[in-house]
């Protein structure tokens, strides 16, 4: 994932948050998640993280394995990692992108997750508004 798009994505979490929940802010996000899936940069995050040589960029690859594993057991739909990139033949990413589940118990179990890797991760906390998606900055 671009520099800017994190960023763009970010922003628009935290004004949904902030000021409450449009119909054009949830597609808004819901359109940069779609866009992440369509990038070719993207893999399973279980999987991808079980590589010796994928890393991420800032912090912990343990930390970041552990919450997925979290998000799974809480019932997420799937957990991507995008924005992958090749530095020095070692591929690295800095973003998660979850995609949530429908229904509203389990979404609940997700975000409590979420909301606890967020604080882990140093990123501003999502509220549930509907949205397909959850991206995260891992620094």
């Amino acid at each position: 994932m671009k520099a800017s798009h994190i960023i763009a994505y970010s922003v628009l979490a935290l004004l949904v948050a902030v000021s409450g929940c449009g119909k054009n802010d949830v597609a808004a996000l819901d359109k940069a998640g779609d866009e992440d899936l369509a990038s070719p940069n993207k893999a399973e995050a279980r999987q991808w993280l079980s590589a010796p040589s994928h890393v991420v960029f800032r912090g912990e690859k343990q930390a970041v394995i552990k919450f997925v594993d979290e998000f799974y057991a809480a019932g997420v739909v799937m957990v991507y990692v995008t924005g992958i990139e090749t530095l020095g033949g070692t591929e690295v990413t800095e973003t998660l992108l979850l995609v949530l589940p429908k229904d509203s118990a389990v979404r609940a179990r997700v975000f409590e997750v979420a909301n606890r890797a967020k604080q882990a991760f140093q990123n501003n906390p999502d509220k549930d508004v509907g949205q397909k998606y959850l991206s995260f900055v891992l620094d």
